[in-house]
């Protein structure tokens, strides 16, 4: 075969970039920042906000962040289903992983090249099952959003299974705004 090997970055790229665009992409980056390092278990409003002030005070958020960022749509994510079984998981946040693979299991393509694939895993929840949780900021629908990031979830999946020997049970995009977790079948 072909020793050519080809770089693949996996990246949400917006089309189009206006404002509301940038401030969107803005607070989607603060409420990454802080689903990242907040303790899992800050069950109260207190609770959020003294971890949203630590994070600050460590320099991990600023204050132009903390302007974006609503801390009740905090504290309801962290009560929500998918993080009542992280907290009772072993959970691995922002997770790197490269993956190389053929260019067809990552591509519209029929070429068996194999491509290098580097990508970021928002949440991996390992306990029971094996669940991969991607965090959106967006007002799409679920069918756009799945669409979109089919094959990103799609190549975590595989980058997870081949990682730690595991099959991921769930795929999912949890929906920051809306609290919607969005669940991808992972029959591959």
């Amino acid at each position: 075969g072909n020793k050519n090997s080809i770089f693949v970055e996996y990246e949400e790229i917006d089309e189009e970039e206006n404002n509301s665009d940038i401030d969107r992409a803005k607070r989607g980056t603060a409420y990454h920042i802080v689903l990242e390092n907040i303790d899992f278990n800050s069950n109260t409003l207190d609770k959020v906000n003294s971890e949203i002030n630590r994070l600050v005070s460590c320099g991990i958020l600023t204050e132009q962040d903390v302007q974006s960022i609503d801390s009740n749509e905090i504290l309801s994510i962290l009560n929500s289903k998918v993080f009542d079984y992280a907290r009772k998981s072993k959970c691995y946040r922002e997770q790197e992983f490269t993956l190389y693979t053929k260019a067809c299991d990552v591509l519209d393509t029929d070429v068996e090249d194999k491509v290098l694939v580097q990508g970021t895993i928002d949440l991996l929840i390992v306990g029971e099952e094996v669940w991969i949780v991607d965090y959106k900021k967006s007002d799409e629908s679920d069918l756009v959003l799945l669409e979109r990031y089919k094959m990103q979830l799609k190549l975590y999946s595989i980058a997870v299974q081949k990682g730690i020997g595991r099959k991921v049970d769930k795929a999912m995009l949890f929906v920051i705004g809306s609290g919607k977790v969005i669940e991808l079948q992972v029959d591959w």
